[in-house]
């Protein structure tokens, strides 16, 4: 177990909380489970909550999807022990905190930690990002993702290209966007050559306006997308950098 989990586990004793809630992101996810197996306690993952207020009610009721965001399935925790929660943050907007607002930020306290002195099996050693252009896949307004169709690094060049006029992130249909990757809610979502797997769905269909091109009439994306172009996307993409004015 590591030092973080050993802490979050302490914490939790210490206050007596009755739940761990975060986002549903990998390492939230990791954490939380060898906290919560601890405590011998229960856990709601990838739960869709409609505001921050409702993760003080999952106790008596909540929604998480299921079958990839094809179902929803109702969840009662009725456990004594305390409760790991991770909630997709692209289920509701940020909360606009301004001086005339009655919404106040959630109090912070500071840990003492001159008691702690339990050592772990592993540590954070260092974290490195990856320079890009690109805003980032998590937070950008307009993402734009290749599908297989694109079929190799260099034909994949033309997402970019676009990606750059509309100063958009760049995704994937394999680990970048989709249930097991990064959950986006851009503005907007374009999809070039994806199919639509039910995984790859899970991952974007929160987006407010989605836009797909593939040449399959039948492609799954079709049924999520809400404008949908049967064309060949080494067509369709050439004609929008044409067209679309240049990066200011």
């Amino acid at each position: 177990m590591s030092i973080s989990s050993k802490l979050l586990r302490a914490i939790i004793t210490r206050r007596h909380l009755i739940a761990h809630a975060s986002p549903s992101i990998s390492s939230s996810r990791h954490l939380g489970t060898l906290v919560i197996a601890e405590h011998e306690g229960g856990s709601l993952t990838s739960t869709s909550l409609s505001s921050v207020e409702a993760a003080s009610k999952f106790l008596n009721k909540d929604s998480s999807p299921i079958y990839a965001g094809n179902a929803l399935c109702t969840v009662r925790y009725t456990g004594s022990d305390p409760c790991m929660l991770t909630i997709r943050t692209t289920s509701f907007p940020a909360a606009s905190v301004s001086p005339d607002s009655k919404t106040s930020a959630a109090p912070i306290h500071q840990v003492d930690l001159s008691t702690f002195s339990e050592d772990g099996n592993s540590r954070f050693v260092k974290q490195t990002t990856q320079e890009s252009e690109h805003p980032d896949l998590g937070s950008a307004r307009v993402v734009i993702t290749g599908g297989r169709a694109l079929k190799s690094a260099e034909n994949f060049k033309i997402i970019e290209k676009l990606a750059e006029k509309l100063g958009a992130a760049v995704g994937a249909t394999r680990a970048a966007v989709g249930q097991t990757g990064k959950i986006v809610a851009p503005d907007l979502y374009m999809a070039f050559g994806v199919s639509g797997a039910i995984q790859h769905i899970a991952g974007m269909r929160d987006s407010k306006v989605i836009v797909a091109v593939n040449k399959d009439a039948d492609a799954p994306i079709f049924q999520v997308a809400d404008y949908g172009l049967v064309g060949d996307l080494f067509e369709v993409i050439p004609e929008l950098l044409e067209k679309l004015p240049e990066k200011k």
